[in-house]
């Protein structure tokens, strides 16, 4: 609305800048509608990370595989009953308990952490944890 002077007068009508201080119920209703829906999604991935099992392996499982690359790789294996001798690489390692620990030396590699019994007899070798005795 224009005075006779030539003035604006701002009636609070449609002044744009009226509009633009807050938000439109559009927009309100969009962001009330998006927020249950990335919930469900996040909720629905969390249930799928809770539910996927993942496979525990064993400390007697990885010195299995262990000791089977070791004799594989071996040259000559001797099973001297309290320890395990193999021959490669020009070198003698032996396999043998040690402070209920299985270890390879030369050196004091452990192989396998509470053991109650070691034994390599005739191409069987078998050692014993706390609760279970394993052969191979």
């Amino acid at each position: 609305m224009s005075h006779s002077d030539g003035n604006v007068v701002n009636d609070g009508g449609d002044n744009l800048e009226s509009y633009k201080r807050g938000f439109t119920l559009l927009e309100t209703l969009v962001a009330v509608a998006i927020i249950p829906v990335l919930m469900l999604l996040i909720y629905s991935i969390l249930m799928t990370m809770t539910r996927t099992v993942v496979p525990q392996i064993e400390q007697h499982d990885i010195f299995q595989r262990q000791l089977q690359q070791l004799i594989n790789r071996s040259g000559c294996v001797i099973y001297a009953g309290d320890k395990l001798m193999l021959y490669y690489d020009n070198e003698v390692f032996e396999i043998m308990m040690r402070d209920n620990r299985i270890v390879k030396s030369p050196g004091y590699e452990i192989l396998l952490e509470e053991v109650t019994v070691f034994e390599a007899k005739s191409e069987i070798i078998r050692y014993c944890l706390k609760e279970r005795c394993y052969e191979f």
